[in-house]
């Protein structure tokens, strides 16, 4: 699951993973096998995921994470909500950069003020994507 929370982390969902490029940058015939070798195998392991999940009707916390993602990169430019003046968001040297897409989003969206707190120093969540660099991605 390393693998599937590191491309979440970085806000690679399924239509994501489906059209990346996960290639070695060599310009070579033995590059180009192991791109697509690695691209079929990382596709293949993600659709098999989502139908393992559908056959259980399970729902994970990154299909909730992709939909905000799809919703946040689509044409839709209203949401059934009141009008947000302040968005305020706690312990953000914890979020990721899928995160960070999200509220950039709903703050443009929503055309309200963002207001981030936290402390770099106490990140804790290195190990699902968050990163010290949050407050410059954010930037």
């Amino acid at each position: 699951m390393l693998l599937w929370d590191k491309l979440h982390s970085q806000g690679f969902f399924r239509e994501d993973i489906y059209a990346a490029d996960f290639g070695v940058s060599s310009n070579s015939k033995e590059s180009d096998d192991i791109n697509t070798n690695l691209h079929e195998l990382i596709v293949e392991a993600e659709k098999r995921y989502q139908i393992i999940k559908q056959e259980n009707n399970a729902y994970a916390i990154d299909d909730i994470k992709s939909e905000v993602n799809a919703l946040s990169l689509s044409e839709t430019k209203q949401l059934r909500c009141k009008k947000l003046r302040y968005l305020f968001v706690d312990e953000f040297q914890d979020t990721d950069n899928g995160q960070i897409q999200c509220l950039v989003w709903l703050q443009q969206l929503m055309k309200c003020q963002l207001f981030v707190v936290g402390d770099v120093k106490q990140s804790i969540y290195r190990f699902r994507g968050a990163d010290e660099s949050a407050f410059d991605e954010l930037i």
